[in-house]
């Protein structure tokens, strides 16, 4: 012992000290399950809003076609309209500029 070593019962003895120690389960340990929770929590809400939000991009791209389509025949409409008030006014400026007899 003077030299530092141990002797065999002392290495015996620590021996069975650790093997007899019991070691904890590293999947129960409470700070572990909390924080696994909390991920696989916000994981979840990720997934259900990323799925929400696809849904709703869908809807808005079909909204936008059909906002598209509508403006487009309101447009067709209105130039249909122009052109038969444009066809009335030339008839009438004519109708002014020809003699009545």
């Amino acid at each position: 012992m003077d030299n530092g070593e141990i002797t065999e019962d002392e290495y015996n003895t620590f021996k069975e000290k650790i093997s007899k120690k019991e070691k904890p389960n590293p999947l129960l340990r409470p700070h572990q399950i909390i924080i696994f929770a909390i991920s696989i929590g916000w994981l979840a809400i990720g997934i259900r809003q990323w799925i929400v939000l696809s849904k709703w991009d869908k809807r808005y791209k079909l909204f936008k076609e059909n906002q598209k389509e509508i403006d487009k025949k309101f447009a067709d409409d209105s130039d249909d309209d122009l052109d038969d008030s444009s066809d009335e006014n030339n008839s009438n400026q004519s109708d002014k500029k020809q003699p009545k007899s």
